[in-house]
């Protein structure tokens, strides 16, 4: 095979820099480094246009990747390969890869068999691939028999999978029986993918006579001596509850499923709850249900916690139906006790929020707010937010509120205590809080506390108190309180902590919806624009969507103008979100209509200039110049423009010596991408004004210039030249 080079260039057109090159040799690739490197350049580049027909032609390799001797090569060809699989130009070769990608179903290694896995699921979400997978469908099939156990818990994913599209169902249903027969299996993990497949299938309505043939079988399960059998046997006949025709066998076997909830193994016990309050939502089983409560309102008592957490899961469930509040209410004290249990508070904390929607189960909840509020000092962070979410909830029913209003000074103490989660928790409980008038006035008090959150030792609580105040800042009551905090939140964008550099752009920019922050904001933006640069990709995005969210406001019009080579780069930074982040700021920007980028021309040059020379002989009648800067290009923001052999006049006098043109045109040859166009210019300062120059000689009528160049003025950095040269000798 001869030797091939491929050279992924990063830049996107004009201005975009050789030295960013990627160069691969495909016949120096043989170790896993290697061939991770080409994965990794195709799946990346493959989002850009431009790498498209050098990624095509290094798809044969990443498909051998398929038979590596590494697993993890195997893994990363078959991830690829579904990344790939959303551009239609590589979809042909993709699928001739299919039979390849049913193999890794065979490998023993289990991470191969859950990429192929994976790969089969999301390429059949694609039509282009059904008839491919259709054929391959023997195959799989025939994995249902193999002789390695791994192998045929594969395929019994796959098929279930695979029969959530209709094209396939008609060559899968015969192998039904096939599946059910594995539900005898002597394997453990056999017989759970057999239940666990035919659960999912009786979703379509082609496959449950069968399934219903099998169901006796798959309730037998429940007596199974394996614990996570009988588990995923309680899973399936809750999910298969979902279909009324399974509904009189599962009624059968209800005292079998009760009988769960007194397991030795608590996994068990645990899934018999979770069954019980899933199949109440079906009226036919509710009677049965309520005479279980007893026993899973005994689960409260358990001394396991993670049981203790599914009883209480299960009330929360069971009280969205009236007959069952009578039963609960008596209990709730045990739930309320249960918001000092380590291992179950959280849980405790979110039934209680989700019952406050029942008017019986107000009072027990009432007198539970001050353990509520306790759970704001918790040593666990998800705890804390338990309660600060739970206090929130509780907010919105006038009869908690007088007991929360009499709370908030209890919360505003923690913000100045010692427990670090207990700060940001209670910085977040006052902002949620502050949505409500009736809070208002308790909560102004505990504004300045949060202020001194921003200099905490810690950069969680830093973070919660600038998420807090750019919530506060939405009622006008704190905004006087609020702005003295400004100097604090701008000096986040230098904290040392990215997430906390991250919250204070974002702050900076809901607090610019006030008009009374702005001029105080304006200088926090040279520090915004640096974000733009920072090595963390959350911050470069944070600090884009900021500057386009403040470009809303004419008082940073001015400033973010200059920003436009900055933004530009975002377009082409390794990672997808700054990207977006990039591509949304461009988009944001020609919204507001004073947000243009300072227009200035070049003084018709004093002395004689060298003609260009002609331009070189290219495959295409035109091009398309766009400026990449909004408002800057009437509409349409791109101009098609005739080339010409000759130019009548001389090129104006610029400070750069080069530009570059990038070709769109589909029938042109592919490589090179773009050609660099030399003018017969020397590098020089120009002189600028304010006023355009109506007669600058090139092609088009208006076009942006990036100097790109070190030595050229560095402000401002983008010139509009209007021109008025004749189009003239169309190229044949």
């Amino acid at each position: 095979m001869p030797s091939a080079t491929f050279q992924f260039t990063d830049g996107l057109g004009p201005g975009a820099s050789s030295s960013e090159s990627k160069q691969i040799d495909s016949t120096s690739i043989s170790d896993r480094h290697q061939k991770q490197l080409i994965r990794d350049d195709a799946a990346e580049l493959s989002e850009n246009v431009e790498f498209g027909h050098v990624i095509a032609d290094a798809l044969p390799r990443i498909v051998d990747l398929l038979k590596d001797v590494n697993n993890s090569v195997r893994r990363a060809g078959a991830d690829t390969l579904v990344k790939l699989s959303e551009k239609a130009e590589f979809q042909t070769a993709i699928v001739n890869a299919i039979p390849m990608i049913v193999t890794l179903l065979k490998h023993k290694d289990s991470g191969v068999c859950q990429a192929g896995l994976s790969a089969l699921g999301k390429l059949s979400e694609n039509a282009e691939f059904g008839p491919a997978i259709t054929d391959a469908l023997t195959s799989i099939v025939a994995l249902l028999e193999d002789n390695y156990i791994q192998v045929r818990v594969a395929g019994a994913n796959a098929l279930a999978k695979l029969s959530e599209n209709a094209e396939f169902r008609h060559a899968i249903i015969a192998s039904i029986p096939t599946i059910v027969a594995l539900l005898e299996h002597r394997n453990n993990d056999v017989r759970r993918a057999s239940a666990d497949a035919l659960a999912k299938m009786s979703d379509n309505a082609e496959f449950r006579p069968a399934i219903a043939a099998a169901l006796l079988k798959i309730v037998d399960l429940l007596d199974d001596e394996d614990s996570d059998i009988r588990r995923a046997c309680a899973d399936a006949l809750a999910k298969l509850s979902e279909n009324a025709e399974f509904r009189p066998a599962i009624m059968d076997a209800f005292p079998r499923i009760v009988a769960l909830l007194e397991d030795k193994n608590n996994d068990v016990c645990r899934a018999g709850a979770d069954t019980l309050a899933k199949l109440s939502e079906k009226v036919e089983f509710r009677p049965a249900v309520a005479a279980a409560l007893p026993k899973i309102i005994d689960l409260l008592g358990h001394w396991r916690g993670n049981v203790r957490r599914a009883a209480v899961d299960a009330l929360a469930k069971l009280s969205e139906n009236a007959e069952f509040r009578p039963a609960i209410a008596v209990v709730l004290p045990n739930v309320v006790d249960l918001l000092e249990d380590s291992d179950v508070c959280q849980a405790g904390a979110s039934t209680l929020a989700k019952m406050s929607d029942n008017a019986e189960f107000r009072p027990a909840i009432a007198a539970a707010l001050p353990k509520i509020v306790n759970l704001l000092k918790h040593w666990d962070a998800d705890v804390c937010q338990a309660g600060a979410d739970t206090l929130a909830k509780l907010s919105e029913n006038a009869e908690f509120q007088p007991v929360i209003t009499a709370a908030i000074p209890k919360i505003a103490a923690l913000l100045e205590g010692n427990y670090i989660h207990a700060r940001a928790a209670a910085a977040d409980t006052l902002a949620k809080l502050s949505e409500k008038a009736e809070f208002q006035p308790a909560t102004t008090a505990a504004i300045l506390k949060i202020h001194a959150l921003l200099e905490d030792n810690d950069s969680n609580v830093r973070q919660a108190g600038a998420n807090a105040l750019a919530k506060l800042s939405e009622n006008a009551e704190f905004r006087h309180v609020i702005a003295a905090a400004i100097p604090k939140i701008r000096a986040l964008l230098e904290d040392n902590d990215s997430n906390v550099r991250q919250a204070g752009a974002n702050a900076l920019a809901k607090l610019s919806e006030n008009v009374e922050f702005r001029p105080a904001i304006v200088a926090a933006l040279p520090k915004i624009i640096n974000l733009l640069e920072h090595w963390d990709g959350d911050v470069r995005r944070a600090g884009a969507d900021a500057l386009a969210k403040l470009s809303e406001n004419a008082e940073f019009r001015h400033a973010i103008a200059g920003t436009v080579l900055k933004i530009c780069a975002l377009l082409e930074d390794k990672d997808s979100g700054v990207r977006q982040a990039g591509v949304n700021a461009f988009a944001k920007l020609p919204e507001n209509g004073e947000a243009h980028i300072p227009k200035k021309a070049s003084v018709q040059p004093s002395m004689t200039i060298h003609p260009s020379p002609t331009l070189p002989d290219l495959p295409f009648k035109s091009w398309t110049v766009s400026s990449g800067i909004p408002n800057q290009v009437p509409q349409p923001s791109s101009i098609i423009v005739p080339l010409s052999n000759d130019l009548e006049r001389p090129l104006p006098l610029l400070p750069f010596d080069s530009w570059s043109i990038c070709n769109d045109i589909s029938s042109s040859p592919p490589d090179p991408v773009s050609w660099p166009i030399p003018l017969a210019l020397t590098e020089r300062s120009v002189p600028l004004f304010d006023d355009l120059q109506p007669s600058l000689p090139l092609p088009f009528n208006s076009w942006s210039i990036s100097t790109g160049v070190p030595s050229s003025p560095p402000n401002p950095v983008f010139w509009s030249i209007p021109l008025a040269l004749a189009e003239k000798g169309n190229k044949d």
